[in-house]
Order: structure tokens, then sequence, then C-alpha cells
């Protein structure tokens, strides 16, 4: 039961915080919209290390290999060894 309480209510504020954010949407593009176009160059430069951070964030660790259930290496970073005098 208990369960079941706790999933209604992640429910009820994924709605409440979506209902939220349409409209302050709204508000803001009725509003205020050379402010909100006026933002939006430095939004997308924004969102690139806010997707790089929130896209990886299930990939693990760069250096070490991951083995899946059959034993296979699935992912293997080795480092780039240089040779030579830099």
């Amino acid at each position: 039961m208990h369960y079941l309480e706790t999933r209604k209510s992640n429910i009820m504020n994924r709605i409440l915080i979506c209902a939220a954010v349409l409209i302050v949407g709204f508000y803001l593009m009725t509003e205020h919209r050379a402010h909100t176009f006026g933002a939006l160059p430095y939004l997308l430069i924004l969102a690139c290390p806010l997707m790089h951070f929130f896209m990886h964030q299930n990939h693990g660790d760069h250096g070490a290999s991951k083995v899946v259930n059959d034993g296979q290496a699935k992912h293997i970073h080795q480092p780039i060894k240089s040779e030579g005098k830099l």
C-alpha cells in the first residue's frame, strides 16, 4: 500500500511541476518576449555542458572496462601513449 501512495505522490509532483513550468513559460512568452529571445543564445551555449553532464551520468568511469554477463568487454578506453620527445 505504501508503494502505491508514494507512486501517486510522485505522479502528482510531476504534474504540478509541469503545470508550473507551462504557466511560467506562457508568462515569459507573452509578457517578456524580447528578454526571452535575447537570452536564447546564452541558453544554447549553456545547454551543451548541461547535456554532457546529465547524459553521461550512467556512463561510468572513463578509464575502466565494463564486463557484461557473458564475460566479454563492453567498453574499453586505453590511454594513448606518445612516442618520442615532445
